[in-house]
């Protein structure tokens, strides 16, 4: 390795503060000891220039080095600008990130007196010829990865056109022996065939998939080996119906990835050139003419019913479903645990729940969005501005948790540690039984739970390896407004803004109410508000201790409950209904349904003009789903959650 002869020199006199940066992208054959091998690799690098006391700060991740917003960047970024540390190490630049954006953070490094080694690539920053050694490195990285990616690509689709090989996920009604390794060694479900017939001829006539799903349900028919749900949905039905396997022509090469060079993130677009077909008849289902007649119906039939331009242009050209406008993404619907989606009933600016589209859930009410968020906002920016100091109690309870945490880190990292050998040994184990008897359901179903708690306990070990070594100082509570009040001023569609807001309100769930003496069915929000983000370096101190509920209407109630308090006042001073409703400016109905209404809240001693939902309303026939003949409640694991003032 190439090293400058300059020795490393602590910027605090005593100790040598490090950033060590390891990274797997987390493919099938990465190990988690991968990850540590790094570190070990760059501790030795340290150990060498130094060999004095030192302190590390570890940012270990797994995630593609392509990727530009990844949250340990952010980190990162963070750790240098401090001026707090003397050395940034990797085992080569690819562990921090591929490509040109390497060479940013290796000088935003050198500007704040971070020296940057990576012996991997033979870089020191300490060398005149840094700069352009980063660069060289940079392009032999993205270069490889060009490399092997063609090479791969190539290789399978050589191996598809040949002889059938590299084949695809199928789909139900085929069957696929154990040791299969091509399309010839595939077969068709004899059964399956008069199903499929039917089923395309029925599009023929009437071209609805959702009336197909319904008929497949009804049959019992699975969805599939690989589908994630358990019941057919008419888009399930049109991607199928448009998979060509189903004529006995597999095809290869329908999509490619591009790479958003804005996010360093990989997408699937469609092919310009077209997929590419490897002929198989003795799978085909469906004649050849049967099936294109059907589909280049179906296809005309949907012309021009997608997502309208706006001056000719795709307003969510290449944007990821997950990326939206603030609060979408964010808001639970606390009947059946799903998202609340943009676009409720046709209405753009409004939110729906997504239960609803699959008639899976009755909370059908819709709410505008932006003002919904606008007043989220307002809620959580009460919350922070009402914060007044740190009491004795709150400071002797901070005190606690740092003794506490600090003691207890060895014996909290032993014990993730064993955790996640115990998760990998399960995972080897799992995968030598499918290696040796194939894939089943049980195997496929534990395989995936390891993976899962694999993941999680190598998450909390991470955390634990990236506390802070040194406690940070509890910040002021101005410094925390400030922070607040700067965050919510980013607006809605900024992605800092989403993913803070994410963090500083970890639970935001919407529940259905109705007035007591009946009406429209409207969505009471609550959050769960967490101020420790806002602290930064010191979250870990504050976890758990600035916290607050918040319960806010998503709605604008009508007079006769904006003005209910008024007109109950006005009443006990023996008002008559005229002279009260002539006083408020409104109507002398508005006074009477408000009178009426005040009585039923007496009758149920509530001071709650509203009362939650617990079922769908009878006489609400407006917007009855739970009536539809394809309706099933089918809540998520640990839903419906029970309102606030019923718990």
């Amino acid at each position: 390795m190439k090293r400058s002869d300059s020795q490393l020199i602590p910027r605090n006199g005593h100790t040598l503060r490090a950033i060590l940066v390891a990274r797997i992208s987390g493919g099938q054959r990465q190990k988690e000891a991968s990850l540590e091998d790094q570190l070990d690799h760059g501790k030795s690098v340290v150990q060498e220039l130094y060999p004095g006391p030192s302190e590390f700060e570890v940012l270990s991740t797994t995630g593609k080095g392509e990727r530009k917003d990844r949250p340990e960047l952010k980190e990162l970024d963070g750790f240098i600008r401090s001026r707090k540390f003397d050395v940034l190490v990797a085992e080569d630049l690819g562990r921090i990130i591929r490509g040109a954006e390497a060479v940013k953070i290796c000088g935003l490094a050198v500007d704040h007196g971070v020296r940057v080694i990576s012996p991997n690539d033979c870089i020191d920053t300490a060398d005149e010829s840094w700069e352009e050694d980063v660069i060289s490195a940079c392009r032999d990285h993205v270069g490889h990865n060009a490399h092997t990616s063609k090479r791969i690509k190539k290789k399978l689709m050589n191996r598809f056109i040949k002889y059938g090989g590299a084949p695809g996920r199928p789909i139900w009604g085929y069957i696929i022996p154990p040791d299969a390794k091509t399309y010839n060694d595939w077969r068709k479900d004899p059964n399956a065939t008069e199903i499929y017939i039917a089923w395309f001829e029925k599009l023929l006539l009437h071209g609805n998939c959702s009336d197909i799903a319904d008929w497949l349900n009804a049959k019992k028919v699975p969805p599939g080996p690989y589908a994630e749900n358990d019941r057919w949905d008419g888009r399930m039905v049109r991607r199928v119906t448009a998979n060509s396997l189903l004529k006995g022509m597999p095809a290869r090469g329908q999509k490619h990835t591009i790479k958003q060079h804005e996010y360093g993130r990989r997408i699937a677009v469609k092919n310009p050139h077209g997929p590419t077909y490897f002929e198989c008849t003795h799978l085909a289902h469906v004649p050849t003419e049967l099936f294109d007649t059907v589909n280049a119906k179906l296809i005309e039939q949907n012309r021009g019913l997608g997502r309208k331009t706006v001056d000719g242009d795709d307003p969510r050209y290449r944007v990821l479903k997950k990326r939206t406008r603030w609060p979408g993404q964010h808001i639970l619907c606390g009947v059946c645990g799903r998202f609340m989606y943009w676009g409720g009933h046709g209405q753009n600016e409004h939110m729906m729940c997504a239960g609803v589209r699959e008639y899976a859930c009755w909370n059908t009410a819709t709410f505008d969005g932006v003002v919904a968020g606008a007043k989220l906002i307002q809620s959580f920016l009460s919350v922070v501005e009402s914060l007044s100091g740190y009491d004795e109690a709150f400071l002797a309870a901070i005190q606690k948790t740092v003794s506490e945490r600090s003691g207890h880190r060895t014996e909290r990292l032993q014990i993730a540690e064993q955790n996640v050998k115990k998760y990998q040994r399960e995972l080897t184990n799992l995968m030598d039984g499918v290696a040796r008897m194939g894939f089943c359901d049980a195997l496929e179903s534990r395989v995936r739970e390891t993976e899962t708690e694999l993941k999680q306990a190598t998450a909390l070990r991470d955390r634990i390896v990236n506390e802070p070594i040194t406690v940070p100082e509890l910040p002021e509570i101005e410094a925390l407004k400030a922070v607040a009040r700067r965050v919510t001023d980013l607006g809605f569609k900024d992605l800092e803004f989403c993913q803070t807001m994410k963090s500083l309100i970890p639970k935001l769930m919407i529940f259905p109410y109705r007035p007591r003496d009946g009406g429209h069915v409207v969505q009471r929000a609550v959050l769960s508000i967490d101020l420790a983000p806002l602290a930064g370096d010191a979250e870990f101190i504050l976890d758990g201790k600035l916290t607050a509920e918040q319960v806010v209407d998503l709605f604008d109630p009508p007079q006769r409950i904006q003005f209910l308090g008024s007109i109950v006042a006005l009443k006990h001073h023996a008002k008559t209904e005229r002279e009260i409703a002539r006083e408020l400016g409104i109507t002398q109905p508005v006074v009477q349904r408000a009178a009426a209404l005040h009585r039923k809240m007496v009758e149920s001693g509530s001071d709650d003009a509203y009362e939650s939902l617990l079922e769908p309303p009878d006489d609400d026939c407006k917007r009855a789903v739970h009536l539809h003949h394809r309706y099933e409640f089918r809540p998520l694991d640990g839903y419906p959650q029970v309102p606030p003032e019923l718990k």
